[in-house]
């Protein structure tokens, strides 16, 4: 069984190019676009400058991620809304995201290496060096330095493959850097549920979900695993995954609600069976939706088999 690595939160990027070949350029940004991956181009180290200097974005991390403000700057205490992941699909700027920048060494006004040491940014981008056989030692010097994140040679024979692969790579890395942001700050909080994310069965089962869905963006949307999908279409869906304490969770509030007439029993009867979950969308209280219409958000339940038996159920808005 392979392990794979899921992301909070993933979305289709834009890739920047400089090089002072027009041709080479509209070549690179055409084969990109025929693997739906958005690019802009530039000639001029100037004019790269300038539209980096100005690039400014706020990611996933900084809708979930917020410091306390009456905490002190040496107790500096940062809270998680994980359900806040989501809300970056609503933005449409979104896609215009910067994730990863491919320069070329040998440019004239400037190489590429020194250009970009004139990039301050907050953000974790990933940068590809093109290199001709004179230059590779640089690269890798650049490489080993972590100036850069990956390099290759212009002569390449595969040159388009190569690259839209690392570019693919560096993309998943740089959601990966920021998903490490909030799941390093939730490991450290007490009562955090996040174990299907070193569960082997749940990432491979998510993975197989990502793929034969052809799902181009998902949001994490809970501690649980479950999350928000979209795709190629813009067909949302939503995966609800509960573990045991859960469901007998559900199933106790459902009990208890009973006393007051106002949960069918077959409601109670398909959670304590953990024949169903319970999904009321995103909202946190229950209470904002009546227990009284619980049997309409009940969905059928399977079971995923693993260290940690999960329970989920793919639904589709």
């Amino acid at each position: 069984m392979k392990n794979h690595h899921i992301n909070c939160c993933y979305y289709p990027t834009r890739v920047v190019l400089l090089d002072d070949n027009q041709n080479f350029l509209q070549e690179m940004q055409l084969g990109l676009s025929l693997q739906h991956i958005e690019s802009i181009i530039f000639q001029r180290c100037s004019e790269f400058l300038d539209y980096m200097k100005k690039y400014a974005v706020s990611t996933f991390v900084d809708l979930c991620m917020q410091v306390d403000a009456e905490s002190d700057s040496d107790n500096c205490l940062i809270n998680v809304d994980i359900s806040k992941i989501s809300e970056k699909n609503k933005d449409p700027k979104r896609f215009e995201e910067v994730t990863v920048v491919l320069i070329d060494y040998a440019m004239p006004e400037i190489d590429g290496i020194s250009l970009l040491s004139q990039l301050k940014t907050d953000y974790p981008i990933k940068y590809i060096l093109l290199t001709g056989e004179a230059d590779e030692k640089i690269a890798v010097d650049a490489f080993n330095r972590g100036l850069i994140h990956a390099f290759v040679r212009k002569d390449t024979s595969n040159l388009a493959e190569v690259l839209t692969e690392k570019i693919l790579n560096l993309q998943s890395k740089y959601f990966g850097d920021l998903s490490s942001l909030v799941l390093d700050r939730l490991t450290k909080a007490a009562g955090s549920h996040l174990a299907c994310f070193k569960e082997p069965a749940y990432l491979e089962f998510l993975q197989n979900i990502l793929t034969s869905k052809n799902i181009t963006e998902y949001y994490l949307i809970d501690e649980l695993g479950s999350f928000l999908l979209i795709d190629a279409s813009g067909q949302r869906m939503y995966l609800v995954v509960r573990n045991d304490e859960t469901m007998q969770y559900h199933h106790q509030l459902a009990v208890e609600y009973q006393d007051e007439k106002v949960v069918p029993q077959k409601v109670i009867n398909a959670l304590g069976k953990k024949e169903a979950v319970l999904f009321l969308g995103k909202a946190k209280k229950h209470n904002l939706v009546p227990p009284s219409d619980w049997e309409d958000k009940l969905y059928p339940a399977k079971v995923l088999h693993g260290k940690n038996n999960n329970y989920y159920a793919l639904i589709t808005e």
